[in-house]
């Protein structure tokens, strides 16, 4: 049986996913907030693009973003490929 989705897309919390304050405990005391965020944007990104083969429009409806936006957060985070 499939995760239950909310409206967008997004897998409803279950006892398997990381909890804000477990997140938070997984970064490195000597690493920076602002290089922490941009590498989970960045894999955040990546994660939904091969799951749905590449499709970018798909992908920015999932993540609740426009399709400019996605486009943007590409270039910024140097993602080519937009299948892997």
């Amino acid at each position: 049986m499939p995760a239950p989705r909310s409206a967008n897309g997004v897998v409803a919390r279950t006892s398997a996913e990381l909890t804000a304050d477990q997140l938070a405990e997984m970064i490195p005391q000597t690493h920076n907030l602002r290089d922490f965020l941009a590498s989970l944007e960045k894999a955040v990104i990546q994660r939904a693009l091969k799951i749905a083969d590449g499709a970018q429009t798909e992908v920015a409806r999932r993540l609740g973003m426009s399709r400019s936006d996605l486009s943007y957060k590409l270039g910024k985070h140097r993602i080519k490929d937009s299948a892997s």
